[in-house]
């Protein structure tokens, strides 16, 4: 069983969101080839140019604190200063997070840490199955979930492309 804290998202140290409870976590791996036709209709060329990305969906809900075991009440309480934390408050963290911050941000599952700044922070290799993967860090691609008032259920889908800011643009941490 896992832990509200097993997947959550940060940025720059601090908690955006702790992401449980979560109904489904799908990683898909995308290779970007070269393709083309021949001339003539000859036929299509397809060109492995190893241009790899990786996107990874988490589907959840959020609840109202109340409604939550006590160490997950009490993480929310913390993150946010408050006795009471609404499912709307956690949704909007998620928002005011996105759209007012925005960059790359650190996503932790249970299967794969998508932490890495850089390629050398990169680790899959198959001989250490222990270690968990880490891939790179995620930003931001789709978010769905309401902005409804007075809800104490909120179902979302945040939908993240893990990847390295450009050269000379890594965050401070």
């Amino acid at each position: 069983m896992s832990t509200y804290s097993d997947i959550r998202l940060v940025k720059g140290g601090t908690v955006v969101a702790y992401l449980a409870p979560t109904a489904q976590i799908t990683p898909v791996s995308k290779n970007d080839p070269f393709t083309g036709t021949l001339s003539k209709g000859r036929g299509a060329i397809a060109r492995d140019v190893r241009r790899w990305y990786w996107e990874v969906t988490v589907q959840g809900i959020f609840e109202h604190s109340d409604n939550l075991p006590s160490d997950h009440k009490t993480a929310l309480q913390n993150l946010f200063g408050l006795s009471e934390v609404s499912a709307e408050m956690q949704m909007r963290r998620i928002y005011q997070y996105a759209l007012g911050v925005g960059g790359n941000f650190d996503l932790y599952t249970p299967q794969v840490l998508y932490t890495a700044r850089n390629e050398t922070e990169l680790r899959f290799d198959p001989a250490y199955p222990q270690d968990p993967i880490v891939l790179p860090q995620v930003v931001f691609d789709e978010i769905r979930g309401p902005y409804e008032a007075g809800k104490s259920r909120i179902e979302w889908m945040l939908k993240f492309i893990s990847g390295f800011s450009r050269k000379g643009e890594e965050e401070e941490e």
